[in-house]
């Protein structure tokens, strides 16, 4: 009998509680290619989802050589088995390759935060658009007007 109590405590103090805190963030990877000479700008975005039965906070950071080139939000809170799709843009004015990661950092109350990352390589080719400068041309047109008027006038007398 005092065998089976000191086993029944034994198994008791040994037997711990598991807790699973769950983590998620699609894609894991993108490539995003900007061809400069039609736009500088690309769209993009990362989908998180909280797969666990209490709410959790996710902040949005940066890393690599694309921290300065991307617009994306600082940070939500997602309610059990909810999914957000978070959008982010990448702007560049320079031809090159870029390598950067975005990373998710889950956190609920009272856990240590856990990261997941999507990383992401930015191709950019082309040369940038060149904006054409109308500003210079307009006291050109002017002075022309006003030459055909004074033409105009000169031809009518």
């Amino acid at each position: 009998m005092k065998t089976k109590i000191f086993l029944l405590a034994f198994l008791l103090l040994t037997i711990t509680a598991v807790y699973a805190f769950d983590v998620y963030i699609r894609p894991p990877r993108m490539i995003a290619r900007i061809n400069l000479t039609e736009t500088s700008v690309w769209n993009g975005f990362v989908e998180v989802r909280n797969t666990n039965n209490f709410t959790v906070n996710v902040t949005f950071t940066t890393t690599g050589n694309i921290t300065d080139k991307i617009n994306i939000i600082n940070r939500i809170q997602l309610e059990p088995n909810q999914t957000e799709q978070v959008n982010f843009t990448l702007t560049t004015n320079k031809p090159g390759v870029y390598n950067g990661a975005i990373i998710a950092a889950y956190q609920a109350e009272g856990t240590v935060p856990i990261a997941l990352q999507s990383e992401i390589t930015m191709i950019v080719s082309g040369t940038e658009k060149k904006q054409t400068n109308y500003i210079y041309a307009i006291p050109i047109v002017f002075a022309l007007l006003a030459l055909i008027a004074l033409l105009i006038k000169r031809y009518r007398k």
